[in-house]
């Protein structure tokens, strides 16, 4: 009966790492909290686990241990929480966790440019009645911005000045003053405005979802 429970307790434990490894790998290719957080508690109880086993005394099969770290792991990696990512090859996975709690509208980036720089991904989920956002920057490969803003005047997207109430990080604004904004959507909203805007600025290229 002991060899039983021993061997028990060893598969929970290796769930527990599996776990852990799962949400580790979804906070590197993201940078979301929610996932580190689960990471750390799926460890530390792994580590606890780790310690009894190399003891030999593990106690039962510890199901309450196992049962708490996948509830745990479970609510949070479905927790939308706030992300900024810096590299751009966490774009696909970013759009994609993103994009379970604010849906992208048509028209915004599907894919970063290879070889773009100054790359910043930055997501806030709707909360109660506050407006979210997505916002994705990069300074893109020569050529780039000239094509999409040769595409947008093609489509006859209007260009609108940033006065509208779109998210742009403060660095941003700051340093782009002098770019064109192309409105992509908006609902008309005035006491809660959604829009989709494209700011141009020589190879600099940002959208702003909100």
């Amino acid at each position: 009966m002991e060899t039983k429970t021993n061997k028990s307790y060893i598969v929970l434990t290796i769930i527990i790492l599996v776990i852990m490894t799962l949400t580790l790998t979804g906070f590197v290719l993201t940078y979301a909290a929610t996932f580190l957080i689960a990471a750390l508690v799926a460890m530390v109880f792994g580590i606890i686990r780790l310690v009894r086993i190399g003891r030999k005394k593990p106690k039962g099969p510890g199901i309450g241990q196992f049962i708490a770290v996948f509830i745990v792991a479970a609510v949070l990696v479905n927790i939308g929480c706030p992300l900024v990512s810096p590299f751009a090859w966490q774009f696909k996975f970013d759009r994609l966790y993103t994009g379970r709690y604010s849906p992208h509208r048509d028209g915004f980036v599907e894919e970063i440019p290879k070889g773009a720089t100054d790359y910043s991904y930055e997501f806030m989920p709707s909360i109660m009645q506050g407006n979210g956002y997505t916002f994705v920057g990069f300074m893109a490969p020569s050529g780039y911005a000239d094509e999409l803003r040769a595409k947008l005047e093609e489509e006859g997207i209007k260009t609108v000045t940033e006065d509208l109430p779109f998210y742009l990080p403060r660095e941003v604004r700051e340093q782009h003053q002098g770019g064109t904004f192309y409105e992509l959507y908006n609902n008309g909203n005035e006491h809660r405005p959604h829009l989709l805007v494209v700011m141009i600025d020589g190879d600099y290229v940002a959208y702003s979802d909100n």
